[in-house]
């Protein structure tokens, strides 16, 4: 049996995908505003990095103070940049539903593209400090350490 979760993102991804392309198309000619100036823009990609700093705490407890000004500049940010598609777009409901909905892609896209940049980065560092391992170097052998065991929580 298929995951339902998985298949309701990828549906839900698919869509966005589409209303991304159409906004890029309709802007293209003109009919439609996706972004309108460089404040629309700024709010755009604010927005998907307040979400990856409030993420890196964790979602599993009760949201901190930090994480809740992440949250509050990331929802701000997301309703200013919709507020520029309904007054640029002049009250075109259809071009304004698909300019919110692209700009909801948009955002999504600069948050996978901030987590594989960063998985990217630690990558690169794991791979250059095994890279840095000569066959001559010295081996150090450890002996039993009953206080370090102790702090892990090592049991034999």
């Amino acid at each position: 049996m298929p995951n339902t979760n998985l298949i309701v993102a990828g549906i839900i991804f698919l869509t966005l995908l589409v209303f991304y392309i159409i906004a890029k198309v309709k802007s293209n000619r003109g009919d439609l505003v996706l972004t309108a100036n460089g404040w629309d823009m700024a709010m755009l990609i604010a927005c998907p990095i307040a979400i990856f700093i409030a993420w890196c705490w964790g979602f599993d407890h009760p949201l901190n103070n930090a994480q809740i000004v992440c949250v509050v500049i990331a929802s701000l940010c997301f309703v200013g940049t919709s507020i520029m598609s309904i007054v640029h777009n002049e009250g075109e409901f259809m071009h304004i539903l698909i300019s919110v909905l692209a700009k909801l892609f948009i955002v999504w896209l600069t948050l996978m593209i901030i987590l594989l940049l960063i998985a990217v980065f630690l990558f690169s560092v794991i791979i250059s400090c095994i890279g840095e391992h000569n066959d001559g170097d010295e081996y150090i052998l450890l002996k039993y350490d009953r206080a370090l065991h102790a702090y892990v929580g090592y049991r034999i």
